[in-house]
């Protein structure tokens, strides 16, 4: 007896198991195609408009499929590639008016991360449009007509990490709708109408590092709600009603990095506050009521690398403690009480690079000091005493960038002895003494790129002595003698001028 011939066909069980997969596989890839396709012609309705700035990634299905695939799939779709093969990662608007067509065709870019639409005429109604993207990371709404409706659309977006709303119509009771953000890590609710009431939702965010809630009612009872942001890193809080009292609600924030107080009723006493903040890089403190008493309390601010005084009531008595900051790079002292004593001072700043004394009591004499700051990069003594002999301490400062004499004393002659900064790239003249005869001594500064010169005595015969500066862009001359014909004659000689 023989044995019986080997059955090749699966039984029946089994062959309907197979063709079940198969079924839902077929299924599968016509979904992808037809949605696929559908995200490609937005796609290409985005691309058309040269409003529109998008960044896009390659997907990986469609190098898994076969070439013969790959070559039907597009010659289906002609131009149209679809999203299923090429992912919209950002979307960038440049323009203001927006169409409610562009806004459905960007609400169906699943794969998009970031959305900026800042300054656009985007509307409640059309937030709609786009309130389901799964994967969408961050929005700019900044200077928009949002208001709280266009945040109750947001209200799922629970993949939001970032989110910018600054000059909105946005209140308070709005924010209750992005309670359930909890991924959230950076917001800009700045210039907006939110008070206290508006952070309480906020309070189990604790992801948060970037905070801007300046030019708001914020008082020092709604700082209580930043005490959970243990992990933050910048806040924001200039020209709100914080005062000293609120800043004991910083007392745990150990990972902040910068923190602006300017236009705060914050003084001396508040101060004391940061000695917790170990990290800090960068403190704004201008326009408040910050003196010298209370810089002894940033002196353990080890790694401090700006700050900002401007505006406040610091003498040279107070810098005294600044030598206690040996990582600090950028100083504004403009408009305080700071005198030549005071400059003598920041030499025991060896890694000052940026140093702001406009409008205060320095004088030549005091310029004695700048020949120890060699790192210099950045120098503004607008509005102060200084003149041409002051000029020639300049002759260490190789590395200067930036040099601003707005309003001082400073004529031809002072040009004529500031010494040879090669590396010069901006120089502010305006208001001074300068004429036609101070322009030839600037072919000193060879990569010079901008140059002021408002409401000086010079005309079109001066402007010929910049000829010779080929990196020269801009110039400024409001208030000369200078004609349109004159700057147009140095437009033609000057490659990148405009």
């Amino acid at each position: 007896m023989t044995d019986p011939e080997p059955n090749p066909r699966p039984p029946g069980r089994l062959r309907w198991v197979w063709r079940s997969i198969a079924l839902v596989v077929v299924v599968v890839l016509i979904l992808f195609v037809v949605f696929g396709v559908r995200s490609g012609r937005s796609l290409q309705q985005l691309k058309s408009n040269s409003q529109i700035g998008l960044s896009t990634e390659p997907a990986a299905v469609l190098n898994l499929l076969p070439g013969s695939w790959q070559f039907w799939i597009e010659s289906q779709t002609g131009t149209v590639i679809p999203e299923l093969f090429q992912r919209v990662t950002e979307v960038s608007y440049f323009g203001e008016e927006i169409s409610q067509e562009d806004l459905v065709a960007i609400g169906r870019l699943k794969s998009l991360q970031a959305l900026h639409l800042d300054g656009t005429s985007i509307t409640d109604e059309g937030l709609a449009e786009i309130a389901d993207l799964p994967n969408l990371r961050r929005l700019a709404l900044n200077n928009t007509s949002i208001s709280n409706v266009g945040l109750y659309h947001l209200r799922n977006q629970r993949s939001l990490q970032e989110l910018y709303l600054q000059r909105t119509r946005i209140t308070s009771q709005g924010l209750e709708y992005l309670e359930d953000l909890t991924e959230l890590e950076s917001v800009d609710f700045s210039e907006t109408e939110i008070s206290d009431v508006g952070l309480r939702p906020f309070k189990n965010i604790i992801k948060m590092k970037e905070f801007n809630v300046s030019h708001t009612e914020i008082t020092d009872d709604g700082m209580k709600s930043l005490q959970g942001f243990t992990e933050l890193e910048y806040l924001n809080l200039s020209g709100t009603q914080v005062t000293d009292v609120g800043l004991v609600s910083l007392a745990g924030l150990y990972n902040l990095f910068e923190v602006d107080l300017s236009g705060t009723r914050v003084s001396d006493a508040g101060l004391k506050h940061f000695t917790g903040a170990a990290e800090l890089l960068k403190l704004d403190l201008s326009r408040t009521a910050t003196g010298d008493a209370g810089l002894i309390h940033l002196t353990g601010l080890k790694y401090l690398r700006e700050l900002n005084l401007s505006g406040t009531p610091i003498t040279d008595a107070g810098l005294v403690h600044l030598k206690a900051m040996p990582s600090l790079e950028n100083l504004k002292l403009d408009d305080t009480h700071v005198t030549n004593r005071g400059l003598a001072l920041l030499q025991e700043l060896p890694g000052l690079k940026a140093l702001n004394l406009a409008n205060t009591r320095v004088s030549d004499d005091g310029l004695k000091s700048l020949q120890n700051m060699t790192r210099l990069e950045s120098l503004d003594l607008s509005g102060t005493q200084v003149s041409d002999a002051g000029l020639a301490h300049f002759q260490k400062l190789t590395g200067l960038l930036h040099l601003c004499l707005n309003q001082t004393q400073v004529s031809d002659t002072g040009l004529s002895s500031l010494p040879a900064l090669k590396q010069l790239r901006v120089l502010y003249l305006a208001d001074t003494q300068i004429s036609d005869a101070g322009l030839i001594h600037l072919k000193k500064f060879p990569r010079l790129n901008w140059l002021k010169l408002n409401q000086t005595r010079v005309t079109d015969a001066g402007l010929k002595h910049l000829n010779g500066l080929t990196h020269l862009m801009k110039v400024e001359i409001e208030g000369t003698e200078v004609t349109e014909e004159g700057l147009d004659e140095l437009k033609q000689s000057l490659l990148f001028m405009h």
